[in-house]
């Protein structure tokens, strides 16, 4: 099936399939290499779990259908490829965040950046990078494409669109996983949180009572020395009373309450440090794949999470 474009380009069903899988996987590649020069080790990045970055596929099937007249001046073809890879860095940023509530990735702290999903130092990365292929690697790729023998580029075309919608389902179970114990995290951390307050608030009560009551006693004590020589016994029978009460509060304050609190804080704080512990290959390498991984509500679990996995990976 031959389909020809708005500007007089022509290709078939077969090429825009193969284009789209070839740069996807030379998008994995460059990403891998990127993060490894970044961080030492190997990191399987891009959403999908497998040898794929669609937002690479699709940036240069976009561009080498809309682009390829402009071939020859380099200057349109460098502007026309930053607007266009631009263009789709935003939309799949934006549509990304509308579906999973998450900001896979954030440029806000770099310059002239557009609500943190595109910046100007990565549009001209982009536009720069698309000018070297289109110009020198493109011709040499459709040469291999058109020299793989068809049937066998059918087979491969198959296997990857079958390996693409289980390794999609695959991903989207791991993002909703993740969202899921990023959630219970949140409540965990919250009700860890709410007894804490309860037991500060307790102990914060009780000892302004104990001050309350100090600054009373004082009262009452200078009142009494100012009359002992003529209220000595009265003043014993006050005294004997104030340490009573002085010793009910103190033994509230070390009462059952809060033992039983300070005991239920201990067993959440355990809880949810074994939760921590307990994630998902697919939820990890989602966590590690997008080190600005942003997450609408539920940020600080995320950011414990990550920190329990990289402390783990230490030992």
């Amino acid at each position: 099936m031959t389909i020809q474009f708005f500007n007089g380009v022509t290709l078939t069903l077969y090429e825009l399939f193969l284009i789209f899988f070839t740069y996807g996987f030379l998008g994995w590649c460059s990403e891998v290499a990127f993060a490894t020069l970044k961080t030492g080790g190997f990191v399987n990045r891009g959403f999908l779990n497998g040898l794929i970055c669609p937002i690479y596929g699709f940036g240069m099937l976009i561009v080498v259908v809309c682009l390829t007249p402009l071939n020859d001046s380099w200057p349109l073809l460098f502007l026309g490829s930053m607007a266009l890879t631009t263009a789709l860095e935003f939309f799949t940023g934006w549509v990304l965040e509308k579906l999973f509530q998450t900001k896979w990735w954030d440029y806000s702290e770099r310059k002239f950046n557009v609500k943190g999903y595109i910046c100007l130092e990565f549009s001209i990365l982009w536009g720069l990078a698309c000018v070297l292929i289109m110009r020198v690697l493109h011709p040499e790729i459709m040469r291999f494409l058109h020299w793989v023998p068809h049937r066998l580029g059918l087979c491969v075309i198959a296997l990857c669109v079958v390996l693409g919608i289980i390794d999609l389902a695959a991903t989207v179970s791991a993002i909703r996983g993740l969202q899921k114990r990023l959630r219970r995290l949140t409540a965990m951390a919250e009700g860890m949180h709410d007894v804490s307050d309860s037991l500060g608030g307790n102990i914060s009560g009780a000892v302004q009572a104990v001050k309350a009551y100090t600054e009373e006693e004082k009262a009452v004590l200078e009142e009494v020395t100012a009359m002992v020589e003529a209220h000595r016994a009265e003043e014993k029978a006050l005294a004997a009373a104030h340490r009573q009460q002085e010793q009910e509060l103190w033994d509230r304050l070390r009462g059952e309450t809060k033992e039983a609190r300070a005991e239920r804080l201990q067993f959440r704080q355990s809880e949810f440090r074994q939760k921590l512990l307990e994630v998902r290959s697919g939820e990890k390498r989602l966590i590690r794949a997008f080190p600005a991984l942003r997450v609408r509500d539920d940020q600080d679990a995320l950011n414990r999470l990550r920190k329990a996995i990289d402390k783990k990976n230490e030992k």
